[in-house]
């Protein structure tokens, strides 16, 4: 938990930065943030049966430094909330992820995409 709350901490940290002069502070809590998001993927046979793991890996995503990560962390979460291929309007896509991961971190707005996106307790 303590990964996830320091995520979210940095992205309001860095949404209330501005100006060039702040730059190396911005930098450096996405430094942060790297570090936190591999704590998390490596935690997942711990952390699998967690209620908010999904969550982790949904504020990861931003992070997700390779294709690969990307695509673990989608197939993770479609494994963790038991969507299957049977059903695919239900399975999590990269672009929902994504999408959810910036109205998670106050970059998008909720209202305008909520309808587009399968909600994370289903």
């Amino acid at each position: 938990m303590h990964a996830v709350g320091s995520i979210i901490v940095n992205n309001i940290l860095m949404t209330n930065i501005t100006g060039a002069h702040h730059y190396s502070g911005i930098s450096e809590l996405k430094q942060r943030n790297i570090f936190y998001s591999r704590r998390i993927w490596m935690l997942h046979e711990q952390a699998q049966n967690l209620c908010h793991y999904p969550t982790a890996l949904m504020l990861s995503y931003q992070v997700a430094d390779t294709a690969c990560t990307a695509d673990w962390i989608v197939a993770t979460m479609n494994v963790l909330q038991d969507r299957s291929s049977e059903n695919r309007s239900n399975l999590w896509t990269s672009n929902h992820v994504w999408l959810r991961c910036l109205m998670a971190n106050g970059m998008l707005d909720f209202l305008r995409y909520e309808k587009e996106i399968p909600l994370v307790d289903d």
